[in-house]
């Protein structure tokens, strides 16, 4: 298969046409597919070089990366596992591969979405989860003075 090593350009239309083929052609006459949603590619943007988002099928909400510009990936075989850390905590994607889309990393959140009551409520909540997955924790963390006295203090104690 000869696929592109990354995208220069927003991956969102590729996206969506890729999924909506793999609906029409593979997945809607499957029993878990949600016949009131449809493909949506949300919130794509470059994060640490490579492109993240969230992707809503009828069948799943998933977590997606795509190498961005001038990134090449470490080759691996489609089905790996690989754990990543977003600021929202760690996440187990599948590595994928697609003509149309090269190389990808994929984490389902939610399968099958059969309870999602429509398109805008299933929308909303890949927006959620978008911003969410890169936001900044806010829980409170201690941070120690880093005043000299301080500093000396705490050597005092090393050495104490």
């Amino acid at each position: 298969m000869n696929v592109p090593l990354n995208f220069t350009e927003n991956p969102t239309d590729v996206l969506e046409i890729v999924f909506n083929d793999i609906h029409a052609n593979q997945m809607h006459e499957l029993p878990f597919v949600n016949k009131k949603l449809k493909v949506k590619a949300v919130g794509f943007s470059l994060y640490e070089s490579d492109w993240l988002g969230v992707l809503l099928t009828p069948w799943t909400l998933s977590i997606i990366l795509i190498p961005g510009p001038n990134r090449v990936w470490q080759s691996r075989t489609v089905g790996d596992k690989i754990g990543i850390r977003l600021p929202s905590g760690d996440y187990s994607f599948t590595y994928g591969a697609h003509e149309q889309l090269g190389n990808y990393l994929a984490s389902s959140i939610m399968s099958p979405l059969q309870d999602m009551k429509n398109q805008a409520v299933a929308v909303q909540l890949a927006k959620d989860l978008r911003q969410l997955i890169t936001a900044i924790p806010t829980e409170e963390v201690h941070v120690p003075d880093p005043s000299r006295r301080s500093l000396f203090g705490l050597r005092n104690k090393a050495t104490a």
